[in-house]
């Protein structure tokens, strides 16, 4: 019988069981090898789930484990946090006690936020040696790095896009949908509002901005799905709606409705007189400029329609 080798109590249904010795077992590769190129991987990615999917790549390359839990922080409190500068204490990652531990538990801080927690568990009994805890730190500070920057520049596409009175798209947000909308059937709701002017003037700006944000929920609740809604500038909006001719043209209705309706002080009621909503669909391969000056046809037409009838005697 070779050494390192057992039957009976070792063995199994008569099978040898052979356990290797320790001068026997192939060394285990030094994870420090393998860091240089899997940072330059990660610093690649750009979105922060794609850097979330190449931590957990990278760290099956790195050390030997069982199970890993990235968790992230959620995006309105780190937006908070980003955008007051707030800053979290920082915890001691590489505790002396870690290097005994089978599972690590690791927070990803980056310039003072906290942008998620790494927990690596192994559940062979084997612990993580001390040079696998220093690799494992070692990335997920460079990993923390990579999670901020890439929140941060998720933020800044997200402030460049975004209309900042109501959240909305703006004309730049507007584009970049407009430009990977998918095929298919595809309309617009093109809406103005009557009356903003006079209640700029005669109650203020913050009355005005009070309408704007109003209408900008009326026309947020009419989407679905992934469907688009834009504020183009002073009084007038858009939405992208993923729909037929004849559901667009009930849908706009409704925003009219809701328009007519808003929930405001008399004071701004008195003044504002809802909205013009045109409603078109794109025909087959339509450009998006045509499309936008068509929609602004019928929102022009039911703009004088709806004076007509305010002005028209009452019988």
């Amino acid at each position: 019988m070779r050494p390192g080798s057992s039957v009976g109590n070792g063995g199994h249904n008569g099978v040898v069981l052979r356990h290797l010795r320790q001068a026997e077992r192939p060394p285990r590769p030094d994870p420090y090898r393998r860091l240089p190129s899997l940072v330059f991987q990660l610093l690649r990615e750009e979105s922060p789930d794609d850097v979330r999917r190449r931590i957990a790549a990278a760290l099956q390359l790195l050390v030997p484990h069982d199970t890993l839990r990235l968790d992230d922080v959620d995006p309105e409190e780190l937006r908070r946090t980003l955008a007051l500068g707030e800053r979290a204490p920082r915890p001691d990652s590489a505790r002396p006690d870690a290097y005994r531990r089978r599972s690590l538990q690791i927070p990803l801080v980056a310039h003072g936020t906290l942008v998620g927690e790494l927990e690596v568990t192994r559940a062979t009994g084997e612990p993580f040696d001390e040079r696998e805890v220093e690799v494992l730190v070692s990335f997920a500070e460079l990993a923390s790095l990579t999670l901020h920057n890439a929140h941060v520049r998720a933020e800044l596409l997200r402030l460049a896009n975004t209309d900042a009175l109501t959240g909305l798209a703006n004309r730049r947000g507007l584009t970049r949908a407009l430009a990977v909308s998918p095929a298919g059937d595809r309309s617009l709701l093109l809406l103005d509002l009557d009356g903003l002017k006079e209640v700029n003037d005669e109650v203020g700006y913050e009355a005005g901005d009070l309408v704007i944000q109003a209408a900008a929920d009326a026309l947020r609740a009419e989407l679905e799905g992934d469907e688009l809604a834009a504020r183009l500038g002073g009084d007038e909006f858009v939405a992208l709606l993923c729909c037929g001719e004849a559901d667009a043209l009930e849908r706009g209705a409704r925003v009219t409705a809701a328009l007519d309706d808003l929930p405001l002080p008399v004071e701004i009621r008195a003044r504002f007189r809802g909205g013009s909503v045109g409603a078109v669909t794109a025909g087959p391969g339509e450009a998006t400029d045509a499309l936008l000056r068509r929609a602004a046809l019928h929102m022009r037409a039911r703009k004088q329609a709806r004076r007509t009838d305010r002005t028209a005697p009452q019988g």
